[in-house]
């Protein structure tokens, strides 16, 4: 990940890392609605990356777009960056889904009577869902270096330096 302090990746997914960090076994409605919330986050932090790298003084702004390379590596990291986000809220439905599953049903203010009887569903494996978000994580990092290569890439060619 950049140390750019302009990064809006950074600060999000190293708190939803911090996140995934911490235990979750008898405490599974709270991890996954911390985890959820932090998705969230890391999902607008990704729309706005987007954003920010498709402006005139983006991280695309620096690619040397005369060479085919450049642009076809530039148009694979925009496509995967909608597969980051795709996946982003692919897995905060299912960590939504994780945590319903561990939820109290509403007694709606009647301490007298039974709960309404929540939606029979299978048990979620939290530790798989942690791994995959974790993956996610390291996508987006991944994602990042490769920006950032690419960019670095595009200027030692264009000062010659990389030939």
């Amino acid at each position: 990940m950049s140390n750019d302090r302009n990064d809006p990746l950074s600060a999000p997914v190293s708190e939803l890392q911090q996140v995934l960090a911490q235990g979750f076994p008898g405490r599974e409605r709270d991890w996954a609605e911390r985890v959820a919330a932090g998705l969230s986050v890391v999902e607008a932090a990704l729309r706005q990356h987007a954003g920010l790298a498709e402006a005139p003084d983006g991280v695309f702004a620096g690619v040397d777009l005369q060479r085919p390379t450049f642009v076809r590596q530039m148009n694979g990291l925009r496509l995967e960056l909608n597969d980051l986000l795709r996946q982003v809220r692919d897995l905060r439905e299912r960590v939504r889904q994780a945590r319903q599953a561990f939820s109290m049903s509403e007694l709606h203010g009647y301490p007298d009577r039974l709960p309404v009887p929540v939606a029979r569903t299978a048990v979620p494996h939290f530790g798989e869902l942690r791994t995959e978000v974790e993956d996610l994580l390291c996508r987006v990092r991944q994602h990042r270096e490769e920006e950032t290569r690419l960019v670095l890439e595009s200027v030692t060619t264009d000062i010659g330096a990389g030939d």
